[in-house]
């Protein structure tokens, strides 16, 4: 009997992401999700109840890179100050991190109208 292969739970936050930065917060869609990584949207469900569950873990994984991430680049790449700030700068505004980080500052409700967590640490005021 072979083996069940499943959807590693990082592929769907990663996917999730993707789809995020290309179409928003409603293109996030599990069924979209699914199709985009060639498997059914059971596997999802064997990772996150819903998908208000993968819209949380999509925000801690973006918080990770876009600041974890980038201050332990800065800290490790060391020099002066202007050069710490022009590469946090550099990481943080990268194709990669930027839609994202625009996208957020819209971040939907979740379920029952419960609204969104505050904003991510180190972010106070940066989407007024």
């Amino acid at each position: 009997m072979a083996a069940i292969t499943r959807t590693p739970r990082s592929m769907w936050i990663e996917e999730g992401l993707r789809t995020l930065a290309a179409g928003g917060p409603d293109a996030v869609r599990v069924e979209v999700l699914a199709q985009a990584l060639g498997v059914t949207k059971g596997g999802f469900y064997g990772h996150f109840a819903d998908r208000n569950a993968l819209l949380e873990e999509m925000l801690d994984s973006w918080e990770r890179m876009s600041i974890d991430e980038v201050l332990e680049r800065v800290e490790r790449k060391g020099g002066n100050v202007r050069a710490k700030v022009r590469l946090a700068g550099a990481l943080t505004f990268s194709s990669e991190l930027l839609p994202i980080d625009l996208l957020t500052c819209d971040w939907p409700p979740l379920s029952g109208g419960r609204p969104r967590r505050p904003q991510p640490r180190g972010r106070a005021g940066a989407c007024r």
